[in-house]
């Protein structure tokens, strides 16, 4: 269900409250409000949630708390994956599954599975994203965490869009979007209203590569109202873009120039520059469609600017694709060729670099796998050392042993027990240990009860 317009107030108040908590909070109860500061900021604002998480850690020590520590250990996997940092994000996903595993906490071990999923998928590594979601998902279902399994289901969405199977897709995507529509639990959650908003861009997403543009324009609408509701610059700007590209596939020019120019706007606000020279690309890529080339070489060209600023090579080589086909329709062939070069040089550059990222990539993924394998070892030693332990224990109890001063008659040879009777010397044993009595006669006794015996 989408945000109540007030609800983004009401989250400002929150952690305002929580802020205010946190600067006069001590030992458990400052850790606590750290934890619902980071949970709160961990995919809106990574970097503020890693340094709560850091403190959070830190005071862990002097007090030790196992579920507030799996908490923050996930925290951190999610914020440093939301930042790109794959490999940090894997040791923290990695040390949270196994934390969460050792006190039990399923809805831990189910984030955690997921967060480790997130970022496979992150990596180009989709055998082993979906292997982790489809655990966190069997989890989920079974503690009939409905809001869990959706989050999941919309993380597997986007793989399979990844690998270009829209259907499945499609598929995951509509089981998200039930429990959304269905839900009232979410509201005012704004991690649940995140998720959502990114469920129906995802939606538009799918059915724009299913070349269903007036659906695609649905979702990417319903997107952008959440997002707006939610203050999400970053999302909004995305959101504006995604309609412009779907209206210009649908020959509306015009209306889908005047969303590039408020996702221009919105995104020079939050300096976001990759998303800003993206914007710039679009909008000379729609002037072109125009037959406008004059404004589509002066916007292609902006986007070039910016692109090597921040040195985004795959967006340049696309800027300079785009500017050899706009000089070819405008007869200047020699710009055409210059750029066309241009766009050759850089694409071979980057499939050199991609093949040198993904050689990385799949070292991170061996290393952190091997950690993984190490600390299963670790927990299986674990295991049988315990096991070991409890047979001992067993046994040890089993062995009940004798000491202490016996009262015994000097006479018959009987001992008093600790109610006060008295009892044959064998049956006192018996009764406190394993040891039973067979009676037989030593040949002293046997010479004097039975003489004739002797020979």
């Amino acid at each position: 269900m989408a945000k109540h317009p007030d609800n983004n107030i009401e989250e400002n108040l929150t952690r305002k409250a929580l802020e205010k908590k946190l600067a006069k909070a001590t030992g458990k109860e400052r850790i606590s409000t750290l934890c619902k500061l980071s949970r709160m900021l961990r995919s809106l604002n990574p970097s503020e949630a890693l340094e709560y998480c850091r403190e959070g850690l830190d005071l862990l020590k002097s007090f030790p708390d196992c579920n507030l520590e799996s908490r923050i250990l996930g925290d951190i996997c999610w914020a440093y994956q939301n930042i790109g940092k794959y490999q940090e994000a894997l040791e923290f996903g990695s040390r949270h599954l196994d934390l969460s595993r050792e006190i039990r906490d399923i809805k831990e071990e189910a984030n955690s599975l997921n967060e480790i999923g997130v970022t496979y998928w992150r990596l180009a590594c989709y055998d082993d994203a979906l292997e982790y979601y489809l655990k966190a998902l069997r989890l989920l279902a079974e503690q009939n965490d409905s809001s869990g399994v959706a989050d999941v289901n919309n993380n597997i969405c986007i793989l399979f869009t990844d690998m270009k199977k829209n259907e499945k897709a499609l598929e995951y995507c509509s089981k998200a979007l039930e429990y959304y529509s269905n839900s009232s639990s979410g509201e005012g959650d704004i991690n649940e209203s995140i998720n959502h908003s990114n469920t129906l861009n995802n939606m538009g997403a799918i059915h724009q590569k299913l070349e269903n543009y007036t659906e695609a324009l649905k979702y990417h609408r319903a997107s952008l109202e959440m997002r707006i509701r939610l203050d999400n610059d970053k999302g909004i700007s995305h959101s504006e873009v995604n309609i412009g590209i779907a209206l210009r596939e649908l020959s509306r020019n015009q209306e889908s120039l005047e969303y590039f120019f408020r996702a221009l706007k919105t995104t020079r606000e939050t300096d976001d520059k990759n998303t800003e020279a993206d914007i710039l690309l679009n909008i000379g890529i729609t002037y072109a469609s125009m037959k406008d080339f004059d404004k589509a070489v002066e916007y292609t060209k902006q986007c070039e600017s910016n692109a090597i600023e921040i040195d985004a090579k795959c967006l340049l080589s696309d800027c300079y694709k785009e500017l050899s086909s706009l000089y070819k329709n405008m007869s200047d062939f020699e710009n055409a060729l210059f750029y066309f070069e241009k766009h050759k040089s850089l694409e071979n550059e980057i499939f050199n670099k991609d093949s040198s990222k993904r050689m990385l990539e799949l070292e991170v993924k061996h290393n952190v796998k091997s950690k993984i394998k190490e600390a299963e070892i670790t927990r299986q030693k674990n295991r049988e050392l315990a096991e070991a332990n409890r047979e001992l224990s067993n046994a040890l109890n089993e062995v009940r042993t004798l000491s202490g001063l016996l009262p015994i008659c000097a006479s018959c040879k009987k001992i008093r027990d600790d109610q006060g009777y008295w009892k044959q010397i064998e049956s006192y044993p018996s009764e406190r240990s394993e040891v039973r009595f067979s009676h037989g006669l030593c040949p002293q006794c046997l010479e004097k009860l039975y003489p004739e015996m002797k020979e």
